[in-house]
């Protein structure tokens, strides 16, 4: 018989707590699936699979039984397993975002880039948020980076200029080696409300990047003169000071090669 692996903290609690509302129910299948998905999120998957065999012997008939295994099975890296339960399932349940999300995650691990973004762009309609546009964006990827950047575009539109979406659409127009595109997208998170020298020292790395060094030089000057007017407590971040070093590292990059 398989061994659970120990359960640590809060997931230990809820366990314990699972299990005694279960000694209280056991009729009760929505319990039983409730345990099995802390077993899940634990990486426990026989008593994951356990508890769900449970709960469909109580109630073989209940929707929302596929739902739990197509998830657990993609949890444990069975995508095709997954998608032969959701293909089915979102066909009779339309309506329900998660599975259809789940889905489109499960299609993107086969390597079928578009049906997932099928299956996201059914999610974003239901009930849209940054991580199914970004999820969308990347099940296309590589495959049609054009797509990709109009399907963050459309987020960016609905959503505002959220950084992921922002970053992540950087990432692509790079990766097509639109130079100008990035440093666009770039230039419009600069002159927005908010801190502006994480932005600048981007703008100096992707300009050296195109080997327009003098504005790159530009750039980390003033990604400096940004950080030092800011107050000690944020100037002594880690994060804030690893953009210090980032700049510095730029300008002293683009001095050696002025020699």
């Amino acid at each position: 018989m398989p061994v659970a692996a120990p359960a640590h903290g809060p997931i230990d609690a809820s366990l314990e707590r699972a299990s005694r509302e279960i000694a209280e129910q056991p009729e009760d299948q929505q319990r039983w699936a409730h345990r099995a998905e802390l077993h899940r999120v634990h990486e426990d998957w026989a008593a994951a699979h356990a508890d769900l065999d449970r709960a469909e012997a109580l109630a073989p008939d209940w929707p929302d039984l596929d739902f739990y295994r197509a998830r657990l099975l993609l949890d444990q890296g069975e995508a095709a397993g997954a998608e032969q339960i959701l293909g089915p399932w979102t066909e009779v349940q339309p309506s329900h975002a998660a599975a259809q999300a789940l889905r489109g995650r499960a299609l993107a691990e086969l390597g079928r880039g578009r049906a997932a973004a099928q299956a996201y762009t059914r999610a974003i309609r239901i009930r849209a948020n940054a991580g199914l546009y970004l999820a969308r964006a990347r099940a296309l990827g590589a495959e049609d980076l054009a797509t990709a950047l109009a399907s963050l575009d459309e987020g960016i539109a609905a959503l505002g200029p959220n950084p992921a979406l922002v970053r992540t659409a950087i990432e692509l127009e790079l990766a097509r080696g639109d130079f100008e595109g990035a440093l666009q997208r770039i230039q419009s998170q600069i002159e927005a409300p908010g801190r502006r020298d994480p932005w600048l020292v981007e703008r100096g790395e992707i300009l050296e990047r195109a080997g327009r060094g003098a504005e790159a030089a530009q750039a980390f000057e003033a990604a400096l003169a940004a950080i030092h007017v800011l107050p000690e407590a944020r100037r002594l971040v880690p994060a804030t000071r690893q953009l210090e070093a980032r700049s510095n590292a730029g300008l002293a990059r683009l001095g050696d090669q002025s020699l």
